[in-house]
């Protein structure tokens, strides 16, 4: 059998994030808390590029945002990478979250604010502890640096996220080639 990582990642991550506006958004400066789901999209990651499916809710500076984005990374296996993709953000004041959390996450709030933009980012995911392991090779932690770029005036123009991950495998390289 390969020992090689997981061919599908899912994971869980949490961080810090700092948001920048310029033109008077009513967000300029401050910083929050950010955690978020994702899945590895391609068979065989440590070919090279993967696309990466997230999704992410983000606190800051008394403002909510559920984001969804989608990522190509390279090299998509451990040691450092880069990635670029896009990000779609729903945006709302956090007081107005609180009181109707249903159709904030459902989108469907009348004052939820749309927004689309860039999104580059850089890490490091690590090597298993024990790569001979079969249960330590299905975790991977990473570190993570990224910054999305979201052009409107209705909030910050970009969001800085710095990240540690956990990602899970669920199933080895060497099972899918036999």
């Amino acid at each position: 059998m390969d020992l090689a990582a997981p061919a599908f990642r899912f994971w869980l991550d949490g961080g810090l994030v700092g948001e920048g506006g310029f033109g008077g958004a009513p967000t300029e400066g401050g910083g929050g808390l950010t955690g978020g789901l994702g899945v590895g999209l391609m068979p065989d990651p440590a070919v090279g590029l993967a696309l990466v499916a997230q999704v992410r809710e983000l606190v800051a500076n008394e403002r909510h945002v559920s984001s969804i984005g989608v990522l190509v990374r390279y090299p998509a296996d451990d040691g450092p990478w880069v990635g670029l993709g896009g990000a779609h953000h729903h945006e709302l004041p956090w007081a107005q979250w609180l009181d109707s959390p249903g159709s904030a996450i459902a989108a469907t709030h009348e004052d939820i604010t749309h927004r689309t933009g860039a999104e580059l980012a850089l890490g490091y995911d690590f090597a298993p502890s024990a790569p001979e392991s079969s249960v330590a090779r299905m975790f991977r932690p990473s570190l993570q640096l990224s910054g999305a770029v979201l052009p409107a005036t209705d909030g910050p123009l970009v969001y800085v996220m710095a990240r540690a991950t956990m990602r899970l495998g669920v199933k080895e390289y060497g099972e899918a080639r036999e």
